[in-house]
This record gives structure tokens, C-alpha cells and sequence, in this order.
């Protein structure tokens, strides 16, 4: 069944950097772009006039940074944040941002951003199945048996019920095709599924009879979701 396209803007205060962003959302068939601009408060007029639904922001801008942005726009948009700094990234969460990209950004993290912003503003539901590509090779992957998944030197560890699957890929090239909950990045290395965990404190999550390491930025956002969901 065809949806309706998802109108979105590019908002960046750097000229070539919209024009990059521009180009890969450009493929995407889904996505309708009503706007790009290099002023954020223009974003936030577009916005506010209700043409976009979809917003995809870049952090440091001197005339209103993304963080600014987000707070005035927040009930009226969904955010995928692309910005060339990394350390923006927790404080963009608290936001409920869809995805936060780094640049520069590849097409295959950007519709995979596109996806989740799909799922969410059209009302589809996720997959039950992971295709992934490695060795020229197909694999499927059941999501819900996924307890874990680990980045261990070049290669991805999918730690599942009854198996270990390993593969050559990043963990950023995963984590943007998993849904989000129950999935949550816990450390640099690791992603866990909610579902799984059996017990956890300020260090650690336990899944089965692993544990499994909390990273100190990811730590506060970790125990407010899981909260949340007690």
C-alpha cells in the first residue's frame, strides 16, 4: 500500500553541507522536501507553519543551535540530527530525536534513519527480520531472538537464544536498522534489547549469564528508559 509522502527540511547552517544531506534525502522515495535553508529560524517558521513533519538538523549553528531548536519545535516535528559532532549526541536523546548521524553521513545510515522516521509517522510496524549482507552472502536474523549485539574489533557479534552470529559490519550500520525500544546503544560497543535484561545496576547490565558494560554517557538516558517502563 503507498503512504503518503513525509514532508521534511533541511536545516544547516553550512551551505554545502545542505546540499550533501540534500542529495542523499533526494533518493529517498518516501520523503517529501519542502525546504532546505541555512537559517534556523527559518526552520523554525516552516515548521511552526506546518510544512514538515520532518526536520533534519544540524547541531552548531551560531544563530540558534540545535538544541534551542528542537525545544521550540518539539511537539510540532520528529528530528534526525546530522551534525559533525559526536558529543552533542545525549543531550540530542532527551529530545527523542529519531536518529543522530555524524558526519560526514552515508546514504545507507540516512535511510536508515528515514526508515525509523517511517515507522513512526506513518504508523508501519517493524519487521520481525534482520536481512544483513556479509561475504556476498544474505543472512536472516529473527529480531526477537536477539539478546545483544557486540562490536569486537572489525567485527559485529549478534549474540541471539541459541546462536552466535558474526559478521563483518559496524555497529552504527546495525543500530539503525533495529527498532528502538526495545534496542538501546549501552555503551560504544554494545547494543542490548530491553526485553532481555535480567537484572542491571550503575555499571552493568545482566542478559542470561553475560553481562554486559554501561558506558558513562549512556548511563542516565539507560535508567530513565528503563524506568519508565516499570
Amino acid at each position: 500500500m503507498r503512504i503518503n509522502p513525509i514532508t521534511c527540511i533541511i536545516v544547516d547552517d553550512e551551505a554545502f553541507a545542505a546540499q550533501m544531506i540534500e542529495k542523499l534525502v533526494k533518493k529517498i522515495h518516501f520523503l517529501e522536501l519542502t525546504g532546505v535553508t541555512t537559517s534556523p529560524l527559518k526552520g523554525v517558521e516552516w515548521v511552526t507553519e506546518g510544512k514538515a513533519e520532518l526536520v533534519f538538523l544540524d547541531m552548531g549553528m551560531s544563530e540558534l543551535d540545535g538544541l534551542e531548536f528542537m525545544a521550540i519545535t518539539r511537539s510540532l516535528c520528529r528530528i534526525i540530527v546530522t551534525s559533525g559532532y559526536k558529543e552533542f549526541a545525549h543531550h540530542g536523546y532527551k529530545f527523542d530525536v529519531i536518529d543522530y548521524l555524524v558526519k560526514p553521513v552515508a546514504f545507507e545510515h540516512i535511510i536508515g534513519a528515514a526508515e525509523k522516521a517511517k515507522q513512526l509517522l506513518r504508523g508501519k510496524k517493524h519487521s520481525n527480520w534482520l536481512f544483513l549482507k556479509s561475504d556476498n552472502k544474505i543472512m536472516t536474523v529473527n529480531i526477537s531472538d536477539i539478546l545483544y549485539v557486540e562490536s569486537r574489533r572489525n567485527k559485529l557479534l549478534i549474540h541471539m537464544e541459541h546462536e552466535l552470529v558474526s559478521l563483518y559490519m559496524t555497529l552504527q550500520n546495525i543500530e539503525s536498522s533495529l527498532p528502538k525500544p526495545p534496542f538501546v546503544k549501552v555503551h560504544k560497543s554494545f547494543i542490548v534489547s530491553l526485553n532481555k535484561i535480567s537484572k542491571f545496576d550503575h555499571e552493568k547490565v545482566c542478559i542470561r549469564d553475560k553481562e554486559v558494560p554501561i558506558g558513562q554517557t549512556f548511563r542516565s538516558e539507560l535508567t530513565k528508559i528503563i524506568n519508565q517502563m516499570m
